[in-house]
């Protein structure tokens, strides 16, 4: 291998060393234990008023035990008007195939 390469190999080694993931990084004067970061994404699973649920919560907790340095929780709304998306979960709960399958058990279609 030439010089140049090598040199250039050694340097794409160090940007990419996974190694990295794992360790500290900082934000402005916040120290994250690792640069592992859960974007922020719609779940689904707040109430109809908008409040977190046990099951939302559990989310975020296993998200934590697991080891996720920085969590960017679902977005919000404070006035009904910011509330984005009411229908999509019902939307996609009438779509689901479970529960279509469910539906056609239920009323002895199956």
């Amino acid at each position: 291998m030439t010089t140049i390469k090598a040199k250039y190999y050694k340097e794409e080694q160090k940007r990419w060393n996974m190694a990295q993931l794992f360790e500290s990084a900082p934000i402005g004067s916040l120290i994250l234990p690792n640069r592992l970061i859960r974007s922020a994404t719609w779940e689904g699973m707040a109430a109809p008023d908008g409040s977190a649920t046990p099951e939302l919560n559990r989310l975020y907790a296993d998200l934590a035990r697991g080891g996720v340095g920085l969590i960017i929780t679902s977005h919000t709304y404070v006035s009904p008007e910011g509330k984005g998306q009411p229908l999509l979960r019902l939307r996609l709960q009438e779509r689901s195939p479970l529960r279509a399958a469910g539906e056609r058990s239920v009323k002895g279609n199956s």
